[in-house]
Formats: structure tokens, C-alpha cells, sequence
């Protein structure tokens, strides 16, 4: 693999810490990245638009993201599907490929001076669901998100499900903690490997 120097564009992620506590009290900082005007292209498992333009997942890798893939316990790709398509089972799918490419694409960078990689692992969040769907209104459906989870002690061993989940629960289920995305809005929600 040839490293290159990736792209310094900082306005190009937004993220939000949250945090969470597994049953033993062990907390665990969840910092949600999203990709600020940028979106996976409607139907596509591996293309973005981001600026306005068609492109694939190397778009996505920046200065700032390596940063946090060089400190991450664990990393964990978001993938969903937007509202058209009349199959759920499909658009599910179609979820879990997106955030298995990404997943894919985040292991493949390579990370200078670490002793350990990440854990990864992947949040499919599935269809959007609504009653009303509009080409013009699905972008935002369709967000790039990337969580990445750092344990406040290294030592410690986390249950890092029960501390998203405890996470989860300090958001009133009308806060978007996923840029635009809201867990209560999706089919899914699953995290697996």
C-alpha cells in the first residue's frame, strides 16, 4: 500500500462528543463524525458526492480522520439507506454494504506509529423510515457518519455495546446525534462486526 498525504480540507467533517458508561461504570467517549456536504449517491454502495461531485470513498480520508484513527479504540462505520425503494429487505442491505465499505476503506489506511489498530465495527441503521418520500429531500437520508470510541482508561476493559446504549440514553429520541440522522427514523439499527 503507497501512503499518501491526505487532504487537509478541515471543514470537510463535523463531529459531536458524546459519552457513555458500561454496567461497571467505565466510560467511554464517543466522538460522531459526519461529512459535512457530502452523502452517499443514491443507490450506490461505494460512491459519495461530496461538493457537489460523484467520486469514491478516498474523498473521504483527511489529515483529521487519520488523526483519529491513530488514537481510536475502536471505530465504527455508519451505513444508511434513504427512504425510496419500495424493498426494505433490499434497502437494508444495501445499509449494511455501505457501511461495510466504509469499514473497508477506514481499515485500509494506513496509520504510522501505532502499536495496536482499532476494533472496527459497524452501525447499520437500515431504511429511513416515512410516509412521505421526495427525490429533492433524500440527501440528508443518506449521511456519511463515522463514530470513533476512545475508553477515558486504557487499561479498563469496556463493554463498548453497553456503553453506547447508556450513550444513547442521556438524547431525547428527537436529538440528531448522527449529523442529520436519527436512530429512531431507521428500520435497523444494529451494530455488528
Amino acid at each position: 500500500m503507497i501512503y499518501r498525504q491526505p487532504s487537509k480540507d478541515s471543514k470537510k467533517w463535523q463531529s459531536k462528543l458524546i459519552q457513555g458508561n458500561d454496567k461497571n461504570g467505565n466510560t467511554v467517549i464517543f466522538d460522531v463524525n459526519f461529512v459535512t456536504g457530502g452523502y452517499w449517491e443514491s443507490g450506490k454502495d461505494n460512491k459519495i458526492v461530496y461538493a457537489g461531485e460523484s467520486g469514491g470513498l478516498d474523498k473521504l480520508e483527511t489529515q483529521e480522520i487519520n488523526e483519529k484513527l491513530a488514537v481510536a479504540d475502536e471505530v465504527i462505520s455508519v451505513g444508511a439507506a434513504d427512504c425510496q425503494g419500495e424493498d426494505t429487505n433490499k434497502q437494508e442491505a444495501l445499509s449494511r454494504d455501505r457501511a461495510s465499505n466504509l469499514q473497508d476503506k477506514l481499515r485500509g489506511i494506513k496509520i504510522l506509529n501505532r502499536e495496536r489498530y482499532p476494533n472496527y465495527r459497524r452501525l447499520i441503521l437500515g431504511q429511513y423510515l416515512t410516509k412521505y418520500c421526495k427525490d429533492y429531500e433524500t440527501k440528508e437520508q443518506r449521511r456519511i457518519v463515522v463514530i470513533f470510541a476512545n475508553k477515558a482508561e486504557d487499561s479498563v476493559n469496556i463493554n463498548m455495546n453497553e456503553a453506547w446504549e447508556n450513550a444513547l440514553k442521556d438524547y431525547d429520541s428527537k436529538e440528531k446525534i448522527l449529523g442529520d440522522l436519527r436512530l429512531k427514523d431507521y428500520s435497523l439499527v444494529k451494530i455488528d462486526n
